[in-house]
């Protein structure tokens, strides 16, 4: 589907931030102002983004040269410590792509130059985080003492929820309406309002007060598709980490009931199984406590019978 020069993808849609950015003009104000540079001409810009590389359905953001340095830029709207090796992933995809485009010869004797890696993540989640944050891959490494690792990564985090890194915000006006608007849905998110009429106001307050008023006069519904759909992005991931703590737990308890059992000697292999198929938390819970008032397997597998409905 087109809508003027916005092409929307059905299968894996764009994030706003990244669809904000979109035109090399912009993006070099965002460049020029966190780098603290003048570059006037759009042009020097060159997009490498990998088009094909996506996240939760969501496509990866922005990658571009310029001057021989390598940007990779990335929005997120929840913390993530993991930034560091998945820019690490993405950045080898991308030198693989250059070294093919420009022919370089790695085997070569001469040393090869590569354009110098700078990843951004720029950040607007709820967790309370500073104005700027470096993130390192090797805080991932599990590291002996007194060894350093051979490899390393830092990716410099800013801070754009409104109220944050206002010097920034000044240098790249569509930066600075931005961190507005996804602070207006918010305010009216607190207010009661679900999240498709918290967007839906966010959007009609932001265009009576001139913030990003052409993009949202002219794409009102393309807007409101994408952020629900970044809003559904952000649920799903939370759903999944709940899931995840709930399958540790279920394990971490099954394995603690085992091991309670072990002191009074093998645990016979139906009993075992009954156990490590026990997914509900509340039984388990039930049955370590079970585990601990008997003084014998058979006493516990009684008292399993005595309880059951």
């Amino acid at each position: 589907m087109e809508t003027g020069n916005l092409r929307i993808n059905r299968e894996h849609k764009d994030r706003m931030f990244r669809w904000i950015f979109k035109d090399k003009k912009d993006l070099l104000e965002l460049y020029n102002a966190v780098n603290g540079t003048s570059y006037t001409d759009p042009e020097l810009l060159e997009i490498n983004t990998l088009e094909d590389v996506v996240y939760m359905g969501m496509k990866n953001d922005t990658s571009f040269l310029i001057t021989d340095v390598l940007n990779l830029y990335e929005h997120q709207s929840s913390y993530n410590p993991n930034m560091p090796f998945r820019e690490f992933l993405y950045l080898a995809d991308v030198y693989r792509k250059y070294v093919t485009q420009k022919n370089l010869n790695i085997l070569s004797s001469t040393l090869q130059k590569l354009p110098m890696p700078q990843c951004i993540v720029f950040y607007n989640g709820l967790k309370e985080e500073p104005d700027r944050k470096e993130l390192f891959l090797s805080d991932a490494f599990i590291c002996p003492a007194h060894r350093t690792p051979s490899l390393e990564l830092r990716v410099t985090m800013l801070n754009i929820n409104w109220g944050h890194n206002r010097e920034l915000m000044e240098k790249c006006e569509k930066l600075k309406e931005y961190a507005q608007f996804i602070d207006q849905i918010r305010q009216f998110t607190s207010r009661g309002f679900t999240r498709e009429a918290a967007v839906n106001a966010a959007v009609n307050t932001c265009i009576e007060s001139g913030i990003l008023k052409e993009l949202l006069s002219q794409h009102r519904a393309e807007v409101m598709d994408m952020l629900l759909t970044e809003y559904n992005e952000q649920e799903h991931m939370a759903l999944e980490r709940k899931e995840w703590l709930e399958i540790g737990t279920i394990q971490t308890k099954q394995d603690d009931l085992m091991e309670l059992l072990s002191r009074f000697g093998e645990i016979p292999e139906e009993l075992q199984e009954k156990i490590m198929n026990q997914d509900d938390l509340n039984i388990l819970k039930q049955w370590f406590r079970s585990a601990y008032s008997v003084c014998s397997i058979p006493e516990f597998v009684q008292s399993l019978n005595q309880n059951q409905p």
